[in-house]
């Protein structure tokens, strides 16, 4: 059986060649895994055109592996993405915590500066210190109410596993 030899480029001057048969059709694995290895470097600097010119293969095979280039790299960054949803989900309900638990430090404070103008009399001062109470009080109120709600937001993971569902359903 003849075998055709494909040249194929590697960076500036490097050149590999590949053996193929006349044969049409599917390759094989190692040839696929060759066909791969020679492509990839080329993947998001040259054109699929240029790319099948420089290796001699054919550019439909040549579009058809980048393709699945395109989709590795992007299913390798929505996971990326996702993870960082993720991370940055729980680190905002963190911060939230953290800043509901100084409010309820500030409010205990305030008490306490309640009692003490209570205990001299000053009744300007206990009004003055009810209105900062009733204002971290409401503080308090919108924070929870915006960690429930952050809580209860899906992440992009969770929407992409729902749209997934009603594939699979479908």
């Amino acid at each position: 059986m003849d075998s055709i030899q494909n040249i194929t480029s590697f960076g500036a001057d490097a050149i590999l060649v590949l053996p193929t048969s006349n044969k049409s059709g599917r390759p094989s694995k190692s040839e696929e895994l060759q066909i791969r290895r020679a492509l990839y470097p080329f993947f998001g600097k040259i054109s699929a055109r240029k790319a099948a010119e420089k290796t001699g293969i054919n550019i439909k095979t040549v579009c058809s592996y980048y393709k699945n280039f395109q989709k590795e790299l992007l299913e390798n960054e929505s996971k990326e993405f996702m993870q960082r949803c993720k991370e940055e989900k729980e680190l905002g309900i963190t911060r939230y915590a953290n800043l509901i638990d100084a409010c309820y430090d500030d409010l205990n404070e305030v008490e306490q500066e309640i009692k003490a103008a209570k205990a001299v009399g000053n009744l300007a001062l206990v009004e003055k210190y009810r209105r900062l109470k009733l204002k971290i009080s409401e503080q308090i109120a919108y924070l929870n109410s915006t960690t429930i709600n952050l809580i209860n937001t899906p992440t992009a993971d969770d929407i992409f596993k729902l749209s997934q569902g009603d594939k699979n359903e479908n």
